[in-house]
């Protein structure tokens, strides 16, 4: 529950990276990621238009054997929002 508190406020601090670093290092200390762990890393990739690194993020879960949800399908897809808009405006 901690390291899902820290990837969100990674998100909130606008640190993709480091909430990604706190992802992977849930693996390393042999914790399993939950789907709240990987939604928390999409809201970090849907914040920065990040659309790239949300389909990764949607592969990795997909792998763990976990089910996306509505929440990490439009964290997602909202990425994808962001980037086109900062690209070509609103």
């Amino acid at each position: 529950i901690s390291l899902n508190a820290a990837i969100s406020a990674c998100e909130k601090g606008h640190q993709r990276r480091k909430a990604f670093g706190v992802l992977r290092s849930m693996g390393h200390a042999k914790l399993e990621p939950t789907v709240v762990s990987y939604c928390a890393a999409l809201s970090s990739c849907e914040r920065l238009g990040a659309w790239r690194q949300a389909f990764e993020v949607l592969t990795a879960m997909e792998g763990a054997k976990l089910r996306s949800d509505v929440i990490a399908f439009n964290a997602a897809v909202s990425s994808c929002e962001r980037r086109v808009q900062r690209r070509w405006g609103p």
